[in-house]
């Protein structure tokens, strides 16, 4: 085999460093390479395709490469067949997020603007680095195919200096008649060429303010779609924003994701729907429905299939993100598909699916074979390509919304990005290539099925979508109303409604003979035109009561899209439609009218529904919210009906109306909860004092109680401290909000900012807090012989208000091996605070107790107090058969002089030398070592001599300097860092005991199957020790034939692959002339998120699951 072949096999699956091809291209608007480049790349990516797992019939090509295109986030294409690539070069360099920098977090969860953010990254950031975050940029190539050989040939810089530093990823592009609309935070910008020379020369912002604050990386402007009523509707992740719009409106929710749209030039821009983490894109189906996949939080969470209905609220919040559980969003089952446990307020998701959803696009209705009729594909993009891939599903009614059916995996083994329909019936597909950061290479491919494209080209969709559409005239338009792809149709829809051809679009609306899709595009049509002329409303209001659901069900939208206040008895008859989604149709164009004249009817379906269907319920909500006041829902908060009650409460949630405090004293204990949710969440800070007042029994709803205590906390008086010690000193109440209470009075001089319930930024405002130790001496004695968790807190409290009459008590407890370590432990550190002027002796006689942990804690404290008096209990240490007590000497030697640190650390580091150091003691001795060499280089110069011996081999060694983290960690912190720590992540990919994600191999017995050093290696050095059935490889044997498969299994002797088709063959490793293997799709950079010591307690952890 040809020698350039095999090196081109061996990149297919590795990664390069970053070379020539991986450069940002230069000014030159066209971008020209050597033969030899363009030719390499090229190569290696029609290599990957042998990877890829496709259906059958189809074909798949390689249409572009870089280095045409890298790092590529979104495409589209234009009517003339060329590619837009929305490119990003500043993954982690300029683009960062709050796990890379937890020193800004606390800010961030304060901003309110984007010149806030600016001013954040100025405060924390070195004149250097903020200079680095605007050094690269992202932008827009556009490339196209010139000679018509199916390859792209000619790539321009379309626009570009995308790079401010409050800029973030340009992820949306859409490209429609002439325009490209281009979304970046924080702008979303409209673009034209309009001399022919392949570069934007009209560059308009249409609106800016969006992506208030940092939040994870990757949650940014995107989503452009194309709504069937003629307006752009694209998205934001959980970065917030703070937008004024031309006409004046303030669109503002910094804390959450949302889905916005606006008319072509960008003017009456609106929020459509709120309340999401990261919908990537938007997608419609051929009925107008809009839905979108959100992401999980990366705590066990799954991703979610999203039903976009207008003002609804899928209920995420930025600042969940930030509590270890992810707060009410896992405790209240928020993300989990309709459940009795969950709010009433939000809009749950459909289903659960998919671990990285990214692009996601409808089947636009010609190329594929009738099965794909109603289906969306959605790119599940998973960090490795032989883990990755693109979902294929369709949806049909249930109730006012829908179910998913069909799902399936469609292309596999690609790391897909994006995906699109040509024009030509062909799936193109963006691929990223590897990893999280980009590479600096991007390919497109295109995948045909060779069977049913010929109906594309029968329908003659390219020679359509690049039509003159203005010089069309109407009768063809009208044909063009019924063509087979959606996009054909679409245009027609749109010129007939620029034309203000009311007349034709209304001969196909009343044409009972017309198919269903024509049809329903001559009703947006007219729908486009009645928002601005009455007179076409009036025209359309007989679709109400066509024989046709779906004409009624769009009739109702375009007349609530009109406020056509005509419509009104229509409306109001829908609402008993016996379609669900038209009474939710009506329900939400009747919130359009704002005419209360429609509230028994609203009522009747409420009552029908009876909470059933929250769909329908949020429609009435909508309505009843806008066509009433604050006090006329309060008095419809007290109708019969529960339903009715908890309509009208979620209706004044949605005014913010103090009013709503009236429903804490509802019959329903669902609806006392909803109303907590209201106050507490909101906060609907006037009606808090109802909240705080409100009697907590061992029997309420856990929601319920969270919310009750921390309203208490926010009110800071003296009766909500008294509620609180109350709820602290009676034992009828659990353990959890005992703790909050006491948690809560333990803050009460200076209390967070952060709150303990969702994480939200809440300032609360100043209050005495001198009462505290008077309200909690009646209980003291009792607390202190209560059970471990709520006395240890109490002590603590008791130490925060300097209430030294407990000292006595504490010195007994000290000593009592009747008392649990924690308990014993707790009391010595309360002693040492309360009184460090007695507090030495104390130490020292801990330091002769039978409890190890006792005598760990009591030489922390006094190494920390005396140091020459703490080194003949150090050197007692050193020689526990407590692992744990002689780390914590061999740490406590840092405090000594450098004299004395040397003479204890010198043999240490000889044992360590001639490999006798336990190994569990190797990373204390090291960093221990470190620091005292770099305190006083010149009285430890043999120490140092020893040390740099041994850090020397470290060079030859598998795991490097890592190798100190295999043995000595601690289980539950390490537990703590696998679940709860955001910048680590890892239940964002792996599963123990049945809860994580599924991008990464479950992790249940992995301390049963694996020993400390693969584990280290595997988390160091990712790439090295790659889980089986993860691994994917390329194989070029020495008679030159060619397999690529995940590595099912591999011996001294062979390697055995399954191969895209699923079928297994075992080579022979004597046969093997070459081999690339796969990237693993752990993060490279995981491992400085870490300290040694953070390592090797995750190691410990890892190593205790045992199944």
């Amino acid at each position: 085999m040809p020698r350039l072949l095999i090196a081109l096999l061996l990149v297919v699956l590795t990664t390069f460093s970053v070379s020539l091809l991986a450069k940002v291209p230069s000014e030159t608007d066209t971008l020209k390479s050597s033969k030899i480049s363009v030719e390499s790349s090229r190569k290696e990516a029609e290599l990957s395709m042998e990877a890829f797992r496709i259906p059958e019939g189809f074909k798949v090509q390689l249409f572009a490469s870089e280095p045409l295109m890298a790092n590529p986030c979104a495409f589209c294409i234009d009517e003339q067949g060329r590619f837009y690539i929305a490119e990003s070069y500043r993954q982690d360099k300029g683009i960062t997020d709050n796990r890379s920098h937890s020193e800004w977090l606390r800010d961030d969860l304060s901003l309110q603007t984007i010149e806030e953010r600016r001013e954040m990254y100025r405060k924390h950031l070195s004149p250097e680095e903020f200079a680095f975050f605007g050094h690269d940029e992202d932008r827009i190539v556009r490339i196209a195919d010139t000679d018509g050989d199916g390859l792209a040939d000619e790539s321009v810089i379309f626009a570009d200096g995308f790079n401010d530093i409050v800029e973030g990823t340009g992820a949306g592009v859409l490209a429609w008649d002439g325009d490209v609309y281009y979304t970046c935070i924080p702008k979303v910008w409209k673009m034209r060429d309009t001399n022919g020379d392949g570069k934007a020369d009209e560059q308009k912002a249409l609106s800016d303010g969006y992506g208030i604050r940092v939040a994870f990386r990757g949650h940014d402007l995107h989503g452009l779609a194309l709504g069937p009523d003629g307006r752009i509707y694209f998205s934001i992740g959980d970065r917030g924003y703070n937008v004024m719009t031309a006409e004046g409106n303030h669109l503002f929710r910094p804390e959450t994701g949302a889905v916005f749209r606006c008319e072509k030039d960008g003017s009456d821009l609106e929020v459509f729907a709120y309340g999401l983490r990261n919908p990537q894109e938007l997608a419609f189906d051929d009925y107008g429905n809009l839905f979108t996949c959100d992401n999980n939080s990366d705590s066990g969470d799954k991703a979610r299939f999203v039903h976009v209905v207008e003002g609804g609220d899928t209920g995420w919040r930025m600042h969940f993100q930030y509590l270890s559980d992810r707060g009410p969003w896992n405790r209240e089952k928020m993300w989990h598909p309709q459940n009795e446990e969950q709010p009433a307020y939000i809009i749950p998701p459909i289903v659960n699916v998919a671990d990285g959803p990214s692009g996601f696009v409808a089947y636009p209705g010609v190329g594929l074979s009738e099965r794909y009729q109603g289906h969306f594909f959605l790119c599940d993009f998973r960090g490795t390509p032989n883990n990755s891939g693109v979902r294929s599903f369709s949806t049909k009614p249930k109730g006012a919304s829908f179910e998913m059916v069909d799902e399936h995996q469609f292309i596999w083994s690609v790391l897909a990005t994006d995906i699109d329909f040509g024009y030509d019936g062909s799936i193109y597909l963006s691929d990223w290539v590897d990893g999280w950061t980009g590479l600096g290479k991007g390919r497109i491919f295109k995948f045909t099925d060779e069977k049913h494209s010929a109906v594309a080209a029968a329908a003659k969709t390219s020679e359509w979508i690049a039509a003159d559409y203005a010089a069309i005239k109407a009768p063809e338009l009208k044909k063009l109303l019924d063509h087979a792809d959606r996009r054909i149709r679409l245009k027609a829809q749109f010129e007939l409604a620029r034309r203000g051809d009311i007349e034709t679009l209304l001969l196909v609306f009343n044409d009972q003979n017309a198919s269903l899709l024509s049809r329903l595009h001559a009703t947006w049509g007219l729908g486009q035109i009645a928002r601005t002329d009455a007179i076409v409303a009036s025209q359309i209001r007989s679709g109400l009561n066509s024989k046709e659901p779906e004409i009624r069900a769009q009739t109702a939208k375009m007349l609530g899209e009109a406020e056509d206040g005509g419509s009104l008895k229509g409306l109001i008859d829908l609402t008993i439609d016996e379609s669900p989604r038209i009474r939710m149709m009506a329900a939400l164009a009747l919130a359009k009218l704002k005419l209360p004249q429609a509230t028994p009817a609203i009522i009747k379906m409420l009552v029908e529904n009876n909470n059933q269907d929250p769909i329908l319920r949020h429609a009435a909500v909508m309505s009843l919210t806008t066509c009433h006041t604050a006090d006329e829902l309060s008095q419809l908060g007290k109708h019969a009906t529960p339903a009715v009650r908890l309509a009208s409460l979620l209706a004044l949630r949605r005014q913010l109306s103090p009013s709503i405090s009236q429903f804490l004293n509802d019959s329903e204990v669902k609806i006392v909860i909803e109303a907590s949710r209201a106050i507490h969440d909101e906060p609907i800070l006037e009606a808090m004092p109802a909240l705080a007042e409100l009697q907590l029994t061992p029997e309420t709803d856990d929601a319920l109680a969270r919310r009750i205590i921390n309203a208490n906390l926010i009110m800071g008086d003296r009766p909500s401290a008294e509620c609180l010690m109350s709820l602290a000193a009676d034992s009828e109440f659990n353990e959890t909000w005992r703790t909050l209470a006491i948690d809560a009075l333990n803050e009460w001089a200076a209390p967070d900012e952060v709150d303990v319930v969702h994480g939200d930024w809440l300032p609360k405002p100043e209050r005495n807090a001198d009462y505290v130790p008077e309200l909690l001496r009646p209980h003291l004695s009792s607390l202190l012989a209560g059970e471990d968790v709520i006395r240890n807190n109490i002590v603590q409290l008791a130490t925060t208000y300097q209430m030294k009459e407990v000292l006595p008590e504490l010195r007994i407890d000290v000593s009592n091996a009747m008392l649990t370590d924690d308990a014993r432990v707790t009391s010595l550190k309360a002693v040492y605070e309360l009184n460090k002027g007695e507090a030495e002796e104390l130490l020292k006689t801990s330091l002769a107790s039978e409890s190890p942990l006792l005598r760990t804690v009591a030489l922390t404290l006094l190494a920390e107090r005396n140091p020459q008096g703490a080194r003949p209990f150090i050197e007692k240490g050193l020689l526990s058969e407590n692992h744990h007590e002689q780390q914590q000497a061999i740490r406590a030697i840092a405090q000594l002089d450098s004299t004395a640190a040397s003479e204890l650390l010198l043999p240490l580091n000889e044992k360590w030398e001639s490999h006798e150091l336990p190994p569990y003691l190797e990373l204390e001795v090291a960093e221990t070592t470190e620091a005292a060499i770099q305190s006083e280089k010149g009285a430890v110069s043999e120490l140092s001599q020893t040390f740099n011996t041994i850090r020397d081999s470290f060079v030859d060694h598998p795991l490097k300097s890592y190798t100190v983290a295999q043995a000595g960690g601690d289980v539950e912190r390490g537990r703590n860092l696998f679940h709860n720590r955001n910048d680590l992540s890892c239940l964002r990919c792996h599963t123990v005991d049945k809860k994580g994600g599924e991008v990464g191999p479950n992790l249940t017995n992995i301390g049963k199957e694996k020993t400390p050093d693969y584990l280290v290696e595997a988390i160091a050095f990712p790439d090295n020790k790659i889980a089986k059935g993860f691994e994917s490889a390329v194989i070029v044997t020495d008679e030159g034939k060619i397999h690529v498969g995940i590595v099912r299994n591999e011996t001294d002797e062979t390697i055995e692959l399954i191969k895209v088709d699923g079928a297994k063959i075992t080579i022979s490793k004597d046969e093997i002339d070459e081999k690339a293997q796969g990237k693993s799709a752990m993060p490279e950079d995981l491992i400085k998120k870490m300290s040694l010591s953070d390592l090797r307690d995750l190691v410990a952890y890892l190593k205790s699951l045992q199944g």
